[in-house]
């Protein structure tokens, strides 16, 4: 059986929470806006669609623009150049590597497409399909020698 006090503490913690109960929250814009968007045809749900994805674009490149800046502003006054910070040196020398191995293998391509002249292959590595397609159908592959 609960004293006296013991009733009292019971009864303002009760109060105490229906205080809080009575504390009225706001309603936030989106839950209105998405009650509104309820009764729109797929056009405009489209067209929504569409503006969203478009702000969500800009926000980001306006994003991307602010970092760089801080970014940029970080690297002035460092004291240091950007491709010491982030070896631009080193990515340019691979970047030549690509480039001349590319040209090589442009230059190395043996076989071409009877089908398609602007398919191309080394004879090296796994075979094309349209080149296993031609052999197997009995083509000549000196008939296709660059």
């Amino acid at each position: 059986m609960l004293d006296a006090y013991e009733e009292i503490e019971e009864v303002e913690e009760v109060e105490e929470v229906e205080e809080v109960e009575e504390v009225e929250v706001e309603e936030s814009p989106i839950v209105g806006f998405l009650d509104n968007i309820k009764n729109l045809d797929e056009s405009q749900l489209s067209h929504i669609s569409y503006e969203v994805n478009a702000m969500m674009q800009k926000a980001k490149a306006d994003k991307l623009s602010s970092v760089r800046s801080k970014i940029n502003d970080l690297v002035k006054e460092s004291g240091f150049s950007a491709n010491e910070i982030f070896g631009g040196a080193k990515e340019n020398v691979s970047l030549e590597k690509e480039k001349r191995a590319l040209v090589a293998s442009v230059k190395e391509m043996k076989y071409f497409n009877p089908s398609n002249e602007s398919e191309k292959w080394s004879g090296r590595g796994r075979p094309p399909a349209w080149y296993k397609m031609y052999v197997e159908g009995g083509g000549d592959i000196t008939e296709i020698l660059i």
